[in-house]
């Protein structure tokens, strides 16, 4: 169907590999899918699974003719990734056994988290499937996404993300992230709890 509207995909898939329960979609470069490489595009980087956030790494898939006009537009804008985020990278790629214990413990924090945030009045949410954020539904709270975060933010030093930051339909949710450490977690679910039981 793509080939006959002639589209292109854009396939980000920067959190392919940080997913948890063996669920890891299959790529789009794969050959299984061969017939739309002519006009497929993928975007990954070592950001995510590696945890190499900051060290601004990443590549592209795209077709060759593709790949040759991004050059001429890179070149002249960039030049090149800093060699010593190349170098972490090539170590990065032989530690697959510490990636893994990294999801595992991304995998404790997901599980408290969720049971934390849905034992809280007035706030739900589904388990995540991958990456290290948790995607609350506030809706009951009554409160703008927005106003929420911000309010959270002042009075119980809590940080989150405002759904309405992704669009429209983000509207009623806050995003949580569990990347810091579960004692961390545990202090701002508290301050979390107390202050909807306070403020809301």
């Amino acid at each position: 169907m793509l080939k006959k509207k002639n589209l292109w995909i854009i396939s980000d898939e920067i959190y392919s590999e940080l997913t948890y329960d063996g669920n890891i979609a299959p790529s789009l470069s794969d050959s299984r899918y061969k017939r739309c490489h002519d006009k497929l595009v993928v975007l990954d980087g070592f950001s995510k699974y590696c945890a190499m956030t900051g060290w601004r790494l990443g590549y592209i898939i795209a077709p060759s003719m593709l790949i040759d006009e991004m050059i001429k537009v890179q070149q002249n804008f960039l030049i090149c990734a800093p060699s010593i985020s190349q170098a972490a990278a090539i170590h990065a790629l032989d530690c697959e056994m510490e990636s893994k214990e990294m999801l595992n413990i991304y995998k404790k924090r997901r599980d408290y988290i969720f049971n934390r945030l849905n034992a809280i009045k007035g706030i739900k949410c589904l388990k995540p499937r991958g990456a290290f954020y948790v995607f609350a539904n506030i809706k009951q709270l009554d409160i703008p996404s927005r106003e929420f975060s911000l309010s959270l933010l002042d009075k119980a030093h809590v940080a989150t993300c405002p759904g309405i930051s992704f669009g429209t339909n983000g509207e009623g949710f806050v995003r949580f992230s569990y990347t810091t450490n579960i004692e961390k977690i545990k202090i701002g679910m508290d301050r979390l709890e107390s202050f909807i039981r306070e403020e809301i």
